[in-house]
């Protein structure tokens, strides 16, 4: 049997802490510091994963069904833009749950037309998505 104990002794961390010299204490303040990045930046990738691996799918089959052309554009802050073109317009079924769920998960939904084209434009921020 594995047994693991993840409590957070802090009588004992308090004590350590008041004995630190100046020079420790900014060691301390500079590992926490990295530690909170390193923490943020694997949260970022972790949505950002996400993102592919569930919402992706679910827009790249919506193109295939509704015959629509597909792009997508990344930028490093995590922000994705999907776009759908059809000349013949672009239709979201009553029963089209999964869709529906996508839509519901972007953080701007634009519906425009261009050149004869519809255009359906969803805009994801993966930082909200938690």
């Amino acid at each position: 049997m594995q047994k693991h104990d993840y409590e957070l002794h802090m009588d004992d961390n308090g004590l350590e802490i008041d004995t630190l010299t100046d020079k420790q204490l900014l060691q301390v303040a500079e590992t926490i510091k990295l530690i909170k990045s390193k923490e943020a930046e694997e949260q970022h990738l972790n949505r950002i994963y996400w993102f592919k691996a569930t919402i992706l799918p679910i827009l790249q089959d919506f193109a295939k069904c509704s015959s629509s052309s597909f792009e997508m554009e990344q930028d490093d802050e995590g922000i994705i833009a999907v776009s759908f073109r059809n000349p013949n317009g672009i239709e979201i079924m009553w029963d089209s749950l999964c869709i529906k769920f996508a839509l519901s998960l972007a953080t701007s939904v634009t519906i425009s037309c261009d050149d004869g084209e519809s255009i359906l434009l969803l805009t994801y921020d993966c930082n909200r998505l938690t």
